[in-house]
């Protein structure tokens, strides 16, 4: 293998119109172009095979290396494999190759949302290919989404998605992170699948999360992940935040000693003194100040309580 990844270097670098030779040695490598893709000398050989082939030979390379899709992930999974994968995309020309491509992308979505490596092949299959070539992907992505965002790459290929893709895809998507909204506002990488939703800063879109977290603010403000999206709804200009604010009041007691809801209502606080020109704002932090002030003897003993007492500058 060494050899021939050295001769075929050599002849690849003369400019010779002899075709035939490289076609031979193109014979002589094709069955080992998925060894090829993951060696990190061997990757550098696949590009220059994919730059040197006919139609054809791009089709007979294509069906090695979708032929066994656990073979195909490992080498999406690979640090040089991932290059080479985005090379024989970027060779596909025809719609019969790019739909054999997607078919095989398709059934594997799931194990390719897992890393940072394989996520570089699906982005890619949304920049480089149609937004028609790239919907049965999508909508893979689609029904699996809650199980995605519980993943940390998984979640950033949400984001990427809901990026890049058209409304017919997103808006589903955002619908599928909206109605497991409750349950990904606890999880480590979940909380950031509805954060991104959030900041998108669609009136629609913060109406819909609204119905899935109200009556769950205090649950989630001691909670170390759903504190920072309640954070997040109170920051959120097309969020209510004195609806919310009067929900943490219900039960600001245990709130304002807690390790996380103590950070919750610190936000509380600066959101309604940037808002205080409105009449409303001014009433709910007329109603945060005296729980706090009922509160202060409690709160002076708790070291969760004295970090707002610090922010309020009442500590004494």
């Amino acid at each position: 293998m060494c050899i021939l990844k050295k001769k075929f270097f050599f002849l690849i670098s003369l400019k010779t119109k002899q075709k035939c030779t490289v076609h031979k040695i193109f014979d002589e490598l094709k069955t080992h172009v998925c060894e090829l893709m993951i060696d990190p000398v061997g990757h550098q050989v696949f590009q220059k095979i994919i730059e040197k082939c006919t139609n054809e030979q791009t089709t007979q390379i294509l069906d090695i290396v979708i032929q066994q899709p656990i073979q195909f992930v490992r080498v999406c999974g690979d640090t040089h494999g991932t290059r080479a994968i985005q090379d024989l995309m970027r060779s596909l020309c025809s719609e019969e190759q790019i739909s054999r491509f997607m078919q095989t992308i398709c059934h594997v979505a799931l194990l390719l949302t897992k890393s940072t490596n394989t996520n570089h092949v699906i982005s890619l299959c949304f920049r480089h290919f149609s937004p028609l070539q790239t919907h049965c992907l999508l909508q893979v992505i689609v029904q699996n989404c809650y199980q995605i965002a519980l993943d940390q790459h998984g979640c950033c290929m949400l984001q990427q998605c809901i990026g890049k893709s058209p409304r017919e895809i997103t808006d589903p998507l955002i619908s599928g992170i909206l109605t497991n909204s409750l349950s990904l506002c606890i999880n480590r990488y979940g909380n950031y699948a509805v954060q991104y939703v959030l900041e998108m800063e669609n009136c629609q879109v913060a109406a819909s999360l609204s119905q899935y977290l109200d009556g769950h603010y205090v649950q989630l403000s001691c909670d170390k992940f759903g504190s920072h999206v309640v954070q997040k709804c109170l920051e959120t200009r097309q969020f209510n935040s004195r609806r919310i604010i009067n929900e943490l009041i219900s039960d600001i007691d245990s709130i304002l000693v807690d390790r996380f809801g103590n950070y919750v209502i610190q936000t509380a606080w600066v959101v309604s003194q940037v808002r205080i020109k409105h009449i409303l704002h001014n009433d709910m932090r007329s109603k945060l100040l005296y729980h706090i002030n009922k509160n202060y003897p409690l709160m002076r003993c708790n070291m969760y309580g004295r970090k707002i007492l610090e922010k309020l500058s009442l500590w004494i």
